[in-house]
């Protein structure tokens, strides 16, 4: 899935993907990951709820997605 992202399968793919491995690296602590990317938290929490994994919600997800991007 995220290399389908980065090819351009989205208008702002490479953009999703960096904001999705900055959560991550920030152990999932929205204000933390928004600086490093300079955006605010609102911007970003969208960018991945919204944009990339609106079920991101839900217990388990979170730690799917951590793998799916480590490999």
């Amino acid at each position: 899935m995220l290399e389908t992202l980065e090819e351009g399968g989205r208008e702002y793919g490479a953009e999703l993907v960096r904001s999705l491995e900055a959560f991550i690296e920030c152990n999932g602590q929205w204000e933390r990951a928004a600086r490093e990317l300079f955006c605010h938290r609102h911007t970003l929490r969208y960018r991945i709820r919204e944009d990339l994994f609106p079920e991101l919600e839900r217990r388990n997800c979170r730690f799917s997605t951590e793998l799916d991007a480590l490999r």
